[in-house]
């Protein structure tokens, strides 16, 4: 306490000076007690070694010895490797989830299986009043399954076991069998119970049927039994109507205005289980034949041989199902939801479910028309920017095309593992129209993404849109008149005139003239050079970023869909905050351009960036509405009257540019849109010719050019009935 009082205003130090005494206190009591006067003299040595350590804490801090300590340096703690990297944490810790928790997430999880089905039905109601198109209807379905799926996985791994410890999803009939004893009686019983057949419940039993249907109790019944016919190495198939016969239009009662819930609930199964019988396990051999078209080079030349799981329709959510469902004989949660939905778009359709297989079939052949169209038009001599592998890789798809258009692979297969009995025409595809659109869907990227390769390659419709929009210009000239072009008015709307210009909107015939030359891939020093140029267009330069550009077809759908549609099940559709954000912006904007307004079948009523499954089904639908436009537009189509409409320019300006530049200004019909460039260059020279005259006045967008006035007048020689293919091709659906 002496200490203590000492030193005064140095609390720390009287602190510690506090806790040495209290220490030297106790070495004397230990000291009188243990050893006396008379103890053992090691007891007393090592007692003294213990209080040598007392005196050290003692000096180490006291300030009364003058002697001060450095500062210790201690290591930084360790951080963790990478940027941006965190450490992980050794132990998670989760609520656990009781009975009463599971079985609400269970209901849940209906509940919202509900709204997502009511969805899909009003989508295929709108595709029949012609609201909306078939692949908007079917990828707005197939990724609604998707979406359904990691909820579903969260269920089977975090709720299920709740009930079940060692729950594994074939268990799925014992906890859905339970979640109805619960809901009905208010009590558990024994998981081995068994629910009775959905054709044997009795005519009183309504709120059981409720149950039945909310949990889709006989769509699992039917299906456990199609289990039991399906066995490694053995097609099983039933013959037509040994089940009974499918009623499409079961359910619609025109007068009475009555829907399927209102009939009886055993025929209405009946009738759903003719369907799904049928038609499910003829899945199996559309997985079969999906299976060795993956195990061949695809139009990328990739090879997909090695990839195990591969399958040329695993873009189709049921097709992924029905695989697992034919390896494991056990149907899935997943599975009966989409059952469920196969079986409500088959009853909204109506019984017109085969419209979508004409749909398709109808846009396949198109586009083999164009294709095969090509050798009329196309000159023999291709250009350079158009290599044999591209010409293969055309080729290889024109021939999956015609196969796809002249052979049933369900018809195939049924009759090499049947014979002469399996060969009985398939409904399938009739039954399947959600297959049918996104199999149009996959078609439509790989012809779109082959087009634009061939366009731009050629540069038949970027020229002749530059040689329009020249026209144009001079429209108000005397006694000019311009027609319109309907189908090269939708192409400008859709890529803009500034994407088709190289980024800016032409005002006068030299922006055109610079556009063109822009687009053509000059750099920069020739195109000033070819402005003042009279005799011939000078050499590009070989330089990477000089090259030539062409039109692109690069939206967001495209982004969400494409490697999707590839076929590896592996593969999800790409669905992020900034995508569907990026996709609403889009729609909203596009929609003003037109003057439209933007109305989506579940609006949001809050700004959190989060999205309900209704909602994101919603967004998604719209942009596919968008993209509809851009998707039917047959650029090859568009091309090859391009072709025509260059090859009658040319007739109009040959004897001007040949008595300009020569009668080889260009070597073969390959090069047909290099006589707009030269139209281009001499009637902008002409313009600044003009100007150096006074016969213009520097800076008018008057340009009266001879030489475009003939053009123009070729342009419209182009027949009315070809210059809105495209317009009528593109059918505008309602928002």
């Amino acid at each position: 306490m002496d200490n203590y009082k000492m030193i005064g205003d140095s609390k720390r130090y009287g602190r510690h000076a506090h806790f040495i005494g209290v220490m030297e206190e106790v070495e004397s009591v230990l000291r009188n007690s243990l050893f006396g006067d008379c103890g053992d003299d090691d007891d007393k040595d090592r007692f003294n070694k213990l209080v040598n350590h007392l005196a050290t804490l003692q000096s180490s801090d006291d300030p009364r010895q003058g002697i001060e300590e450095p500062d210790i340096d201690l290591p930084e703690a360790p951080r963790p490797g990478g940027i941006g990297a965190r450490l992980k944490p050794k132990r998670t810790f989760v609520p656990e989830t009781t009975e009463d928790d599971a079985l609400f997430a269970i209901l849940a999880f209906f509940d919202d299986f509900s709204s997502v089905e009511a969805y899909i039905v009003e989508t295929w109601n709108a595709y029949l009043d012609e609201e909306i198109d078939l692949i908007t209807a079917s990828v707005t379905t197939n990724t609604a399954l998707e979406l359904l799926r990691g909820p579903h996985e969260d269920l089977v791994k975090n709720v299920f076991p709740a009930f079940y410890p060692s729950y594994e999803d074939k268990d799925m009939a014992k906890v859905i069998s339970l979640v109805c004893i619960v809901v009905n009686a208010g009590q558990t019983e024994s998981p081995q119970f068994q629910l009775p057949r959905y054709d044997k419940l009795g005519p009183e039993a309504h709120t059981l049927k409720s149950l039945y249907s909310k949990f889709l109790i006989p769509n699992l019944q039917i299906l456990s039994g199609m289990s039991d016919v399906i066995k490694d190495g053995y097609m099983p198939l039933y013959r037509p109507g040994f089940l009974g016969t499918f009623d499409p239009t079961f359910g619609l009662d025109q007068e009475a205005g009555t829907d399927e819930v209102a009939l009886d609930f055993q025929k209405q199964w009946q009738n759903s289980k003719v369907l799904l019988c049928e038609t499910f396990l003829e899945y199996m051999l559309l997985l079969t034949s999906g299976r060795k078209m993956a195990r061949k080079p695809n139009q990328q030349g990739i090879d997909t041989v090695g990839f195990e799981g591969d399958n040329a329709f695993f873009f189709d959510e049921m097709a992924v199902e029905m695989d697992q469902f034919v390896k494991t004989k056990q149907p899935t949660l997943l599975l009966l939801m989409h059952s469920q939905v196969f079986i409500d778009v088959n009853i909204a359709m109506q019984g017109t479910t085969g419209r979508a297989n004409q749909e398709m079939r109808k846009g396949v052949t198109e586009m083999l028309d164009s294709l095969r169209r090509r050798s009329l038009y196309e000159s023999e001599i291709p250009p350079s920017t158009w290599p044999t592998e591209n010409e293969e890789i055309t080729g290889y798809f024109q021939t999956e095309l015609e196969r796809w258009l002249t052979v049933d692979p369900i018809r195939v297969i049924k009759k090499h593992v049947h014979g002469a009995v399996g060969d009985t025409p398939s409904a399938f595809f009739d039954r399947s129209p959600i297959l049918c659109g996104l199999m149009l869907f996959k078609f439509r990227l790989k012809y779109q993404d082959l087009a634009l390769t061939l366009v731009n390659a050629w540069g038949t419709i970027l020229s002749t849109a530059h040689l329009y929009l020249a026209c144009q210009l001079q429209d108000k000239m005397p006694g000019f008149r311009l027609k319109s072009w309907p189908d090269m008015d939708l192409l400008v709307n859709l890529h803009g005139k500034a994407e088709i210009c190289g980024g800016r909107v032409p005002e006068t015939l030299e922006d055109v003239h610079l556009a063109f030359l822009s687009m053509m891939g000059y750099t920069v020093e020739r195109r000033d050079a070819s402005l003042n140029a009279t005799t011939e267009m000078p050499p590009r330069l070989t330089d990477a970023n000089y090259a030539p550009k062409g039109l692109e077809y690069q939206t967001v759908i495209l982004q969400m869909f494409e490697a999707k549609l590839q076929g590896h099940k592996q593969v999800s559709t790409r669905l992020d905050i900034s995508l569907i954000q990026s996709l609403l912006k889009t729609i909203k904007l596009q929609a003003m351009s037109n003057g439209d307004t933007i109305k989506l079948r579940r609006e949001r009523r809050h700004r959190s960036p989060k999205f309900s499954t209704v909602q994101l089904l919603a967004v998604i639908e719209a942009g596919l509405r968008q993209d509809a436009t851009a998707l039917r537009f047959d650029y090859i189509s568009m091309h090859l009257r391009c072709i025509q409409s260059l090859k009658k320019v040319r007739a109009a300006s040959h004897e001007y540019l040949s008595r300009k530049i020569g009668k080889l200004y260009i070597e073969n019909e390959s090069q047909l849109p290099f006589v707009v460039g030269y139209i281009l260059q001499w009637a902008t020279v002409s313009g600044k010719i003009a100007v150096s005259l006074g016969i213009k006045n520097e800076g008018s967008k008057e340009v009266g050019s001879k030489l475009l006035l003939g053009s123009a007048k070729a342009l419209n020689e182009l027949p009315e009935r070809e210059g809105n293919v495209e317009v009528k091709r593109v059918k505008k659906v309602k928002f």
